[in-house]
């Protein structure tokens, strides 16, 4: 059920509405009727703001990589308490991660444009110096930067089986935190160096 504190604008609710049935019900499936009623708001005033269904899946993405990225960016990776904390606040099942996954995975335009998006912003991070990484010389940008996409999407896509082979009902508390530390070894180790003086 999306959150409908009282704070929130009727844009924003109808915003982590769309999140919310997105990720639960696919793109295709969801109706702008779907969302207004989560939201508690009218269809024409869905329409109002956004103008359609893609239009607001567009906000939806732009809103989830413009906060995604600014919360990335307030984390140290080299600190791995601020980086364990980080990773335990965003579990699998959380709205933003289950839209994500659902999205991608179903695939259609809507998918192509969130991982295109996703794929740009990890190149994107390299050439501008936000992270203190380097792609290895050797590798390819684009093919790094979709397979670094696509590691990313491990833990969402396979939750059940990694949850059994790692013993554990769901993947959660310590399995999460178990998988995502052996993902960002595999990045850091497989497809990035840190920076050199050279």
């Amino acid at each position: 059920m999306v959150n409908m504190r009282s704070d929130l604008t009727a844009a924003a609710r109808i915003r982590d509405a769309a999140i919310d049935v997105f990720g639960q019900r696919g793109f295709d499936a969801a109706s702008v009727r779907d969302i207004a009623h989560e939201a508690r708001v009218s269809p024409a005033l869905v329409m109002h703001h956004f103008g359609s269904k893609d239009g607001l899946r567009e906000h939806c993405d732009e809103y989830l990589m413009n906060e995604g990225l600014r919360l990335g960016g307030d984390v140290d990776i080299a600190d791995s308490a601020a980086l364990t904390a980080m990773i335990a606040a965003y579990p699998p099942d959380h709205p933003w991660l289950v839209y994500i996954s659902r999205i991608i995975l179903d695939g259609g335009p809507a998918g192509a444009a969130l991982w295109d998006r996703l794929a740009a912003e990890a190149e994107r991070a390299l050439d501008t110096g936000s992270y203190p990484l380097q792609l290895r010389p050797e590798l390819d940008p684009a093919a790094a930067a979709s397979v670094a996409t696509a590691v990313g999407l491990i833990p969402l896509a396979f939750q059940s089986h990694l949850a059994r082979n790692l013993g554990a009902e769901r993947l959660e508390g310590d399995a999460y935190q178990n998988v995502m530390a052996t993902l960002m070894e595999l990045l850091m180790s497989g497809l990035y160096e840190p920076k050199g003086d050279a």
